[in-house]
């Protein structure tokens, strides 16, 4: 799933930057970038919300999958969607839902 929004946005970052080999590197060396790089920005974010919850990235994971079975997205697409081979762990998210809704969206274009 990607967004419409998002890739044109990443395709924007590309025109300017133009990487040799992986879309987000470090260093003059272009090696990829390491999990520091998405997590510091998470955990910035995390403590400017005043959420004092202990969460870790994989909290954006569960976000996107409450969000999409509050649009309407089929249990079994969004089984498929994370990965999980049993649908009773996709169904964990089902009890955290608020409403059902229609259709399926990116939560990036929910704006």
């Amino acid at each position: 799933m990607l967004s419409p929004v998002l890739l044109q946005e990443l395709r924007r970052w590309y025109r300017v930057h133009r990487p040799a080999c992986w879309l987000f590197s470090q260093g003059t060396d272009q090696a990829p970038i390491c999990k520091g790089t998405a997590q510091n920005p998470f955990y910035r974010s995390l403590r400017r919300s005043g959420i004092q919850k202990p969460l870790g990235i994989h909290a954006l994971c569960h976000s996107v999958a409450t969000h999409l079975l509050e649009s309407g997205t089929d249990i079994r697409m969004l089984q498929g969607l994370l990965g999980h081979q049993d649908v009773a762990t996709t169904q964990i998210y089902t009890h955290i839902m608020q409403k059902p809704g229609l259709g399926v969206r990116s939560p990036l274009d929910a704006s």
